[in-house]
């Protein structure tokens, strides 16, 4: 023993400087709990606690520092140094000396205190900021190599007895296995001349961990150490990431269900069918909840608040995400039914895979359906209701669709003085106001470029792609699937990225962009741009009923004065030797695009066309048994 101070021979406080090397990169917004297991007088503990004190009160977050000490007088010690009584005893000094300052009337201004004063001051205030804020500083155990825990710490810090500093640094790396960070000060001998077995496996396991390692002199002989040594000391710094967590209900659950998925007989429920993998998904989470919730009403008796029988409130709480339920009543089952129901349903209904072929209407029109879905099982035949539901209204809707972008890419904003460039007027069969669109024309599109100044040339891709997506979805109805694919989302996102706003090429057409607000479109497949205006001008009734249908030498002097206005002879009898390509009825269009539909559904398809110019059907969600939908 040391006999000055009654304490350890191994017993050597950390000098500060030594200190901060060790805290440096020790993250204040992330680490909050620590431990130290050699505390000794507590220098690291009130280190740490000046670090996190001395923080902006907005940065500041709730330290939580647990010590060690084997000895008991540096317990003791360790005990008043972060005490109540030892921060009044500072504050007593503080204002002792502050009440030095006083008014003086003939100069009209405070006293000033003396150059010992005011270094004594500053030194009392800087040792207040090393006391803990809160209940936040605790001496849990006495000796660290027989501490057990189930506490998680973010650090593991410490300088313990270079004799068993392995055997201590072995312990830390133990605690944090499963994730967290460990500071430690070693003696080098322990790492540079690993003679022991427990040495060899210590350096076995820095080098799996990948610390860091800097080796450094004369640390202990500076002039404010408190006990000198000429030792080299290792600083380590080992970071063990979190594992990821594994839930043994889900495991054994999801074994249960992969087998069930292999003895499947594949019938029109194929594997790899993404309707049958997303119910698959989802079946699995609720029977892993619906298991979580059981364990936890049958643990729940276990984990009462108090041991008296007439308390049943449990410590652990399970409780539902906007829920109706109060205070530990436990979760329904039926409300969280509908929640995650909800949860499937807007994925879905979110998927391109499911309604990339809607225009963006029509996809709002389905998303807003997701609170009325909650009541109904994520099954199947719910799905294939919907997914029926979604062919009939494509059938009724895609003429709808396709005319509404006719009506746009033209007269919809012929108010803008450019826009009105993108017809070609001609005499209609029924009308003087008839008009088709020309190879080019432009849109205005709001919000693009940013609002901060004219030489910024990247453009926000997002009301780009909003607007053009709905114009590549119908010119694609029309298209039969002749044209490659071409992703409208990365080639605007590369664009953007690389400064390019003119000539960008996309699948039916380049645009070019101008910061004032316009989209400049201009179509590169005439062939479709024509069968465009056709199917707009044909149910306009601006062509004669007989276009298309005879040759132009057939027809009479008014209806080639209408073809002659719309195009020309030479052009149409070419629409007149592939009248099967240009004129078509919008149930094919929909059997060309989707590829999903089912012989049942095409005939189905075919009836409602033949209705659809006639009469519209309702089509309204009502609730069957078990959950079920009915389109009706």
């Amino acid at each position: 023993m040391n006999k000055a101070f009654n304490l350890p021979d191994n017993y050597y406080p950390t000098p500060n400087a030594l200190i901060d090397k060790m805290i440096a990169d020790i993250d204040t917004k992330r680490q909050f709990t620590f431990l130290e297991p050699s505390a000794g007088k507590g220098n690291i503990v009130r280190r740490l606690f000046k670090k996190y004190n001395n923080l902006y009160r907005y940065e500041r977050n709730g330290i939580d520092i647990d010590c060690i000490e084997i000895d008991v007088n540096l317990r003791q010690i360790l005990k008043y140094n972060f005490s109540e009584e030892r921060e009044n005893v500072i504050r007593e000094q503080q204002g002792e000396i502050e009440s030095k300052v006083e008014w003086d009337r003939e100069e009209n201004r405070y006293t000033e205190l003396s150059i010992s004063d005011k270094s004594r001051l500053s030194e009392l205030r800087g040792e207040l900021l090393t006391f803990p804020t809160h209940d936040n500083f605790h001496i849990v155990h006495d000796n660290f190599l027989t501490f057990n825990t189930f506490k998680k710490y973010d650090v593991i810090i410490m300088n313990p007895p270079f004799d068993e500093g392995d055997k201590h640094l072995l312990k830390a790396l133990d605690m944090q296995k499963d994730g967290g960070d460990v500071i430690c000060l070693l003696n080098a001998e322990t790492i540079k001349n690993p003679y022991s077995n427990t040495r060899k496996y210590l350096v076995e396991l820095l080098n799996k961990y990948e610390a860091k390692i800097q080796y450094l002199q004369s640390e202990f002989k500076t002039a404010e150490t408190e006990r000198k040594t000429s030792v080299e000391v290792a600083l380590i710094k080992v970071s063990i990431p979190k594992k990821a967590k594994t839930s043994f209900i889900f495991e054994e659950l999801n074994k249960a269900q992969q087998k069930e998925i292999e003895q499947r007989e594949v019938t029109e429920l194929a594997k790899g069918d993404f309707i049958q993998n997303i119910i698959d998904q989802f079946n699995l989470e609720v029977k892993c909840t619906l298991k979580l919730i059981e364990e936890y009403e049958a643990m729940k008796p276990y984990m009462l608040r108090n041991f008296d029988k007439d308390d049943n409130v449990s410590i652990l709480t399970l409780t539902l995400k906007y829920g109706s339920g109060t205070y530990d009543q436990g979760v329904s089952v039926n409300e969280y039914m509908q929640s995650v129901r909800m949860k499937y349903w807007r994925a879905l209904l979110r998927n391109p895979k499911f309604t990339g072929m809607l225009t963006s209407n029509l996809q709002e029109e389905y998303y807003s359906m997701t609170e009325k879905l909650k009541d109904y099982d994520f099954s199947y035949y719910n799905i294939k209701q919907i997914q029926a539901d979604i062919n009939s209204r494509l059938v009724k809707g895609v003429e709808e669709t396709i005319l509404s972008l006719f009506d746009k890419l033209s007269e919809a904003h012929s108010w803008y003085p450019e826009c009105q460039k993108n017809i070609h007027y001609f005499s209609g069969w029924a009308t003087n106001k008839a008009y088709k669109i020309n190879k080019k024309v432009i849109i205005p599109i709001n919000g693009m470029f940013s609002e901060y100044g004219w030489t910024y040339d990247k453009f926000r891709t997002s009301p780009v792609i909003a607007k053009l997506s709905d114009i590549e979805k119908v010119l694609n109805y029309l298209d039969n699937g002749e044209t490659a694919e071409v992703d409208l989302t990365s080639v605007l996102n590369t664009a953007s990225d690389e400064g390019v706003t003119k000539k960008i090429p996309l699948k039916y057409f380049n645009i070019t962009l101008y910061k004032k607000g316009t989209c400049h479109i201009e179509f590169t497949n005439q062939r479709l741009l024509d069968k465009f205006n056709i199917f707009g001008c044909r149910h306009r009734n601006w062509l004669p009923p007989s276009y298309g249908k005879k040759s132009y030498s057939d027809m009479s002097n008014k209806e080639k004065a209408a073809i002659d206005e719309f195009q020309g002879k030479e052009a149409y009898e070419q629409v007149f030797k592939e009248n099967s390509y240009y004129l078509f009825e919008t149930s094919g269009l929909l059997m060309l695009n989707t590829g999903e539909l089912t012989e049942e559904q095409k005939e189905k398809t075919a009836i409602s066309t033949e209705n659809s110019q006639d009469a519209e059907t309702d089509c309204e969600l009502t609730e069957e048994n078990n959950g079920q939908l009915s389109l009706s």
